[in-house]
């Protein structure tokens, strides 16, 4: 017979801070909570004092907003797929660095994997990338973002999957 996990006494998880704990917390709806983190046109309508006590609040309790459903609200999760044959050669680290620089700067997250020179790992990577929610992907000749080339750069899918060379 298993025995339940127990916890030690002074040792407790901590609780992750939502938006339903900082509206409990204010004697607000999570939705009034929302609207003043996020800065939405609903806002228009909270007093500003109000929003002053949320803003308070959620530096108080260390609130980090919920990646995933920030990204199932918007349908963006601002992560950008870089395929690349090899890491050590010095153009391929300069391209990299570049986009990683670049990206950083607009609050993306960038993936980079290596292919090898292996078209079926190639294809594999740009198929895992895309499925999970990777918005653009960068190798060998083009750079894509939803179906539009930004630049030319070394190939590229789109976010659809297809093919740009």
């Amino acid at each position: 017979m298993k025995t339940p996990n127990k916890v030690r006494p002074g040792i407790r998880k901590p609780e992750r801070v939502t938006l339903k704990t900082i509206a409990e917390h204010l004697s607000l709806t999570p939705g009034t909570v929302s609207a003043a983190l996020n800065n939405s046109s609903a806002a228009r309508s909270i007093p500003e004092h109000t929003k002053q006590r949320i803003l308070a609040a959620a530096r108080e309790l260390n609130y980090r907003p919920n990646f995933f459903a920030r990204s199932l609200r918007l349908q963006r999760t601002y992560t950008i797929g870089v395929i690349a044959e090899e890491i050590g050669d010095a153009y391929g680290s300069q391209i990299i660095s570049g986009i990683e620089q670049h990206l950083r700067q607009n609050n993306f997250l960038f993936l980079t994997v290596i292919h090898r020179h292996d078209k079926k790992l190639l294809q594999t990577y740009a198929q895992m990338l895309q499925s999970r929610g990777s918005r653009g992907l960068y190798y060998r000749r083009y750079i894509y973002y939803r179906d539009t080339r930004v630049a030319d750069g070394c190939g590229s899918r789109s976010s659809d999957g297809g093919r740009r060379d």
